[in-house]
């Protein structure tokens, strides 16, 4: 498959992204310490799901017709939000068990 120069483009940026997500970065005046570097893992292997669905979209988008694989990204995308919720949740009760030690 061959990239369009706009998937391209969204392809690098979400290279980008993806090794901004990897580095630990402190948030300006928290005193918590950055994510561990597996769930920083886990948080982009979620995004790449919707990563490769809006760089397969665009490509679509500026190569052909794409009635069909507006209705599975759709679908796609629909599970990835659910995944997404899940993955949340999760990381979510764990950090309320922490500060309930406190």
């Amino acid at each position: 498959m061959k990239l369009s120069k706009p998937a391209m483009l969204a392809a690098i940026a979400y290279i980008i992204l993806g090794i901004v997500v990897l580095l630990p970065f402190k948030v300006n005046g928290s005193t918590a310490k950055p994510p561990s570097f597996a769930k920083r893992v886990v948080t982009l292997i979620l995004l790449l799901i919707p990563m490769a669905l809006s760089v397969y979209s665009i490509n679509c988008m500026v190569v052909g017709k794409c009635i069909l694989w507006s209705f599975l990204q759709s679908i796609a995308l629909g599970v990835w939000v659910i995944l997404f919720v899940t993955a949340s949740f999760m990381v979510g009760e764990n950090v309320s068990e922490e500060y309930r030690r406190f």
